[in-house]
């Protein structure tokens, strides 16, 4: 995911770079372009310009809306510490306890809610085909990732009581190896909408964990930053891992 290389704790690239570069990388931080482009050196000045909690932050900093983490959540929920925007450029400051960003989604974006069906809640997505419903649901150390849809013909049968029935879901619950499921309630589509927000082609929307990405070949991974445990799916394969 990255077309950048990490600088040494001690050297900042000063030069103009794109989406999953990372222009710092010290043991307390990690800073990287998202989105757009960006200067290295401007960066990390604006990141390292944000002001403690408790601090009034400034309208922007050299041209940029920057913000802290308690403004978007925190790290282990949204993949960042702060943020600073400028039109499509986007830089954020991590750690390594998260994936290196780029061209990240704002997940945000993708948050739903609603009363009306047992307090569904979640980070939900359809692929740019809408052949599969998907999302990202629960909090960080409990969440889980899948999709609903009609898979593969070459999916299983499941040994599921009363009877064996045809797999409709495919998903990972925390950081497990991915699996077949077969469910009557579709879990990971949003009950109250015909279709849930696109997630666009190679932008990876990360949560709890978990990053998600639509690849226009391969379909729809979701994969677990700390196991590596996930699932790949598209309408004539899947793979479990």
């Amino acid at each position: 995911m990255t077309d950048g290389s990490v600088a040494s704790s001690q050297a900042v690239d000063a030069t103009v770079r794109g989406p999953g570069t990372v222009c710092e990388s010290t043991q307390a931080r990690r800073i990287v372009i998202n989105r757009g482009h960006a200067d290295c050196a401007q960066a990390v000045r604006i990141i390292s310009a944000i002001p403690g909690v408790g601090e009034a932050a400034p309208p922007d900093i050299e041209g940029w809306s920057c913000g802290r983490d308690g403004g978007y959540g925190h790290l282990a929920m949204s993949g960042y510490m702060y943020r600073c925007d400028r039109g499509g450029d986007q830089v954020l400051s991590q750690d390594d306890s998260v994936p290196v960003a780029a061209n990240w989604v704002d997940n945000n974006d993708y948050y739903r809610t609603s009363d009306q069906v047992d307090g569904q809640s979640g980070y939900y997505f359809q692929s740019p085909t809408g052949y599969f419903a998907c999302a990202i649901i629960g909090t960080p150390g409990a969440a889980s990732a899948g999709c609903h849809g009609q898979l593969p013909s070459a999916a299983p049968t499941i040994n599921q009581h009363p009877d064996f029935q045809t797999a409709n879901t495919i998903d990972s619950l925390n950081g497990e190896h991915g699996q077949l499921r077969q469910r009557g309630d579709p879990q990971y589509q949003f009950i109250s909408d015909v279709k849930s927000r696109v997630l666009p082609y190679n932008q990876p929307i990360f949560v709890s964990g978990y990053t998600c990405t639509v690849d226009r070949d391969a379909g729809t991974t979701c994969r677990n930053f700390d196991t590596g445990h996930g699932f790949t799916v598209n309408r004539s394969t899947y793979k479990l891992f």
